[in-house]
């Protein structure tokens, strides 16, 4: 929350840690995370790209698994 996206430089990597918490009663198993951004002023849904500048189907990206997946 420190770094507004209109700071960032290109091929800058920013890291934000976010915790998602997850209900003890869902059931077991690898979830996936997409995330996508919004323009603040309009509320628009900005599109994403890949590491190529490639557009993304959606305008979200699907981030990878870390650590031990249950």
């Amino acid at each position: 929350g420190t770094a507004p996206a209109t700071s960032w430089a290109v091929g800058q990597v920013i890291v934000d840690e976010i915790t998602i918490p997850v209900s003890a009663d869902a059931p077991a198993g690898a979830y996936t995370l997409a995330v996508g951004f919004y323009d603040v002023a309009y509320g628009d849904r900005l599109p994403a790209v890949d590491a190529q500048g490639h557009r993304l189907p959606g305008d979200q990206a699907t981030l990878p698994l870390l650590g031990d997946a249950p």
